[in-house]
């Protein structure tokens, strides 16, 4: 995983986004219920890999329309959000936050929000 970021230029778009990002997808998927439901026994293949495949998840996205994006990788994202271990998952995270606002609605970002006032306003 460490060295597919740098050979990822050597495959076509079309490789890479139907082939090798959703492999890389799988690897990270959890369901958002059972993220939230059992945060400290994450059922992800191994979430130390995370460093690794995230970077070229990235990567790849780049070249995906924003839909594409919204649709095909930030579902597996989202759960991610709740992992806090290893730190650099969080790192990576912060450090493509400009592409995840750019290729996400704003109120994908504000929706955890909404969220929480709904509930504080339903007491």
């Amino acid at each position: 995983m460490k060295g597919l970021s740098s050979v990822l230029d050597r495959f076509s778009e079309g490789l890479r986004t139907r082939k090798i990002l959703p492999s890389l997808l799988e690897e990270v998927s959890l369901d958002s219920d059972l993220a939230i439901s059992c945060i400290d026994e994450m059922k992800m293949k191994d979430t130390n890999l995370l460093p690794y495949i995230l970077p070229n998840v990235f990567a790849i996205s780049q070249s995906l329309t924003p839909s594409q994006f919204a649709s095909q990788v930030l579902p597996s994202l989202k759960p991610l959000f709740l992992i806090k271990d290893p730190p650099q998952n969080m790192l990576t995270l912060l450090d493509n936050l400009t592409m995840l606002q750019d290729k996400t609605d704003k109120h994908v970002f504000r929706e955890r929000k909404l969220k929480n006032v709904d509930h504080r306003n339903s007491f």
